[in-house]
């Protein structure tokens, strides 16, 4: 996509930060550090960094920290023998799910698990670091997932801002007439944030929401506080998630061998 972008007419500044968004003389007004840009129409997809700008709706979504964790390379031997031969992700039925894929790099990306609640804006980014925690908890749940794996270390860990909204579903609307939004994929951006992109691009040129727009919009902006986002409901969510693992038989069954791949 990034390539895609690049080759196009279009004008593209990365790395650029938007301090301010607003409107003056019927058009949008995007203020960087550097300088402004003014356009017609504009709109508003940085997902959990969007609170960042006064013309964004309150409570629209609520910014939540996750983390990843790589492995180091494993043996190739030792992959062949989990029987993951089609090398799809993995997902656990957790209300906070933890998430496995299987790199080209023949290591293991997992993550979640635990989630953490931006508490103000601006969010903090570079000075943020994965709690080592956290890390070693998720170690602990890769372990009891795959056993046979179990002396594989970790190499590195990430982290960063996503948005959640209390229904789980993507947001858009409309501020004024030229000020568009889409915020908030709960996790799924990398297929829902295009998808939604182009609808929103469809409504700007041709002036007409497309009907798969409808399910998504929001009138009127205003939306109450997410009540189970706060830090006390999600440590309730996560304490649900390892009650669960205990009477569902998840950790009985992962003691016995790895869990079952397509």
């Amino acid at each position: 996509m990034r390539q895609g972008v690049l080759a196009s007419s279009a004008r593209v500044f990365e790395q650029t930060k938007v301090t301010d968004v607003s409107r003056s003389e019927g058009r949008v007004v995007i203020t960087t550090p550097q300088g402004q840009v003014r356009a017609d129409k504009a709109v508003l997809a940085a997902n959990a960094f969007s609170g960042e700008w006064g013309i964004t709706p309150k409570h629209l979504a609520v910014p939540l920290w996750v983390i990843e964790v790589e492995t180091e390379p494993i043996a190739p031997e030792s992959l062949r023998a989990l029987g993951w031969t089609s090398r799809s992700g993995l997902i656990t039925q957790h209300n906070i799910m933890e998430n496995y894929r299987l790199t080209s790099r023949n290591t293991i990306v997992f993550g979640v698990r635990r989630i953490e609640r931006g508490t103000g804006f601006p969010l903090p980014t570079s000075e943020k670091t994965p709690d080592p925690a956290l890390v070693e908890e998720l170690a602990g749940a890769f372990a009891t997932r795959f056993p046979s794996l179990a002396d594989v270390a970790v190499a590195r860990a990430w982290g960063g801002w996503i948005a959640i909204t209390s229904s789980w579903l993507p947001i858009a609307g409309q501020v004024g007439g030229n000020v568009f939004y889409s915020i908030a994929c709960n996790g799924h951006g990398l297929a829902q944030a295009p998808y939604v992109g182009t609808l929103i691009a469809d409504l700007i040129v041709d002036g007409k929401r497309p009907e798969d727009l409808d399910f998504l919009w929001a009138e009127r902006p205003e939306f109450p506080r997410p009540m189970m986002m706060n830090r006390i409901g999600l440590r309730t969510v996560w304490t649900v998630d390892r009650f669960n693992d205990l009477i569902n038989g998840s950790r009985r069954n992962a003691r016995k061998g790895s869990l079952p791949v397509a």
